[in-house]
């Protein structure tokens, strides 16, 4: 309500998924309506969440959020694609690869400077690498890959 006692309708504004905390609570709502008509869906919905999370524990950017549009993208396109299924193409593209080209790395304070290719892949292919071949986890020479402490959750 304004000043003069009028309603002001205005558009919610959307909330930008950052995380896969924030992407969890979306898709947990989104679920819930569609499983309700295609009740049949939700088990290969459960394995799609599934791969989700699994693709965001295993890129060290938001690969896993661009992989999410594209596949439901192509879901569009292609109602009988089952959820459950993953799609190697982008998988690959975008889960296996890192970083992906439209996205910038959500890097922490910890692990900024520090090469991701050689922590996830064990190696850096690059000639003249500009970042730290240190580990992501505890700051050893050696790759996050071969790294004997116990991983936690690191607060960005």
């Amino acid at each position: 309500m304004n000043n003069n006692g009028n309603l002001n309708l205005k558009p919610k504004s959307r909330k930008k998924i950052s995380d896969i905390n924030t992407w969890f609570d979306a898709i947990l709502i989104c679920t819930s309506i569609y499983t309700a008509a295609h009740p049949s869906s939700n088990p290969g919905l459960l394995k799609y969440i599934y791969n989700i999370k699994l693709g965001a524990g295993r890129c060290a950017d938001m690969g896993w959020l661009t992989y999410d549009q594209q596949y439901r993208l192509k879901r569009a396109r292609n109602p009988s694609m089952n959820w459950g299924c993953v799609d190697m193409e982008l998988w690959l593209l975008y889960i296996s690869q890192g970083v992906t080209p439209t996205q910038e790395p959500q890097i922490s304070q910890m692990n900024a400077g520090k090469c991701f290719l050689y922590n996830n892949k064990g190696r850096c292919g690059r000639s003249a690498c500009r970042y730290l071949h240190r580990c992501l986890k505890c700051g050893g020479a050696h790759a996050a890959l071969f790294c004997n402490l116990k991983t936690t959750k690191q607060s960005e």
